[in-house]
């Protein structure tokens, strides 16, 4: 959590039924949790998604991104990315996957990853190239794609 020499007293208005869901979602016990819980999540997953766009901007070209660089998805001519349905899939494969093979919070996550990754290339009718292939084998049989060992 945040040290208290970084924090600074702020008022908003808010939505309470949302802080009530969000409450219970986060599973803390006072608004301001909540509050600074979300807003710490939100920067995690701006960062997450700037990382992956990177990411997957090098895999499309082949090369590192750097600031001199053209933004990566600019370059690709077709942009494959999760739809909400996959997000949706992936969180049941995420779930019973996980639970049969017994993994923690922090293997889930990761495996999300790979589910979404595999959806996605589902739809495409494609083929994952990995040198990561065990968490791959396993959505092979489940999902019926196509997975080539790098």
């Amino acid at each position: 959590m945040t040290t208290r020499a970084k924090l600074k007293r702020k008022s908003y208005f808010v939505d309470q039924r949302a802080l009530n869901r969000a409450k219970k979602a986060l599973g803390v016990k006072t608004e301001a949790e909540v509050i600074r819980l979300s807003i710490e999540r939100v920067a995690e997953m701006e960062e997450f998604w700037q990382w992956s766009c990177q990411s997957f901007g090098a895999v499309l070209v082949g090369v590192t991104p750097n600031d001199s660089s053209p933004a990566f998805f600019e370059l690709a001519t077709v942009r494959w990315e999760p739809s909400v349905a996959d997000w949706w899939e992936a969180g049941r494969l995420v779930r019973n996957i996980g639970d049969k093979q017994d993994w923690d919070i922090h293997k889930r996550r990761d495996f999300q990853n790979d589910a979404l990754i595999a959806l996605t290339v589902r739809r495409h009718e494609a083929t994952v190239v990995t040198a990561d292939s065990s968490d791959f084998e396993l959505l092979r049989s489940e999902l019926r794609i196509s997975v080539l060992p790098a």
